[in-house]
């Protein structure tokens, strides 16, 4: 059985170390990326089972990277979840419409991210 793969994207070390120690229990590779060109470059050669993205990001924000995600057949099915502080109705709308499954707001609680992980890669693993 292959590992299953989780990809985060946030521009803070601190968040994506954070995010992994919550996800080091699940049986999962945790990448880490922390800009959107870093992330671009290895979903380019991979293909991850779950992303939890950042929105606020220097350079290729999280929105031009979801984008540019979309744009990439290979990745189609990949469940993306945005971990964002912004709660603008505009910007969710479009996030939406470019079809995130999820939003988590910051700060988040580790539970949020253990249940979105058995929501939606943790079926896979049996």
């Amino acid at each position: 059985m292959m590992k299953r793969s989780i990809l985060v994207i946030d521009d803070s070390p601190l968040v994506r170390d954070l995010i992994k120690q919550i996800l080091s229990r699940e049986d999962a590779e945790v990448v880490g990326a922390s800009n959107g060109a870093e992330a671009l470059a290895f979903l380019k050669k991979n293909k991850p089972d779950l992303i939890f993205l950042d929105i606020m990001m220097p350079g290729l924000d999280g929105l031009s990277l979801l984008r540019e995600i979309r744009k990439m057949g290979h990745l189609k099915g990949v469940p993306i979840v945005i971990v964002t502080a912004i709660a603008e109705k505009d910007i969710i709308g479009e996030l939406k419409a470019l079809g995130v499954e999820e939003v988590i707001f910051k700060p988040f609680s580790p539970v949020q991210f253990r249940t979105l992980v058995n929501k939606y890669i943790g079926k896979q693993a049996e």
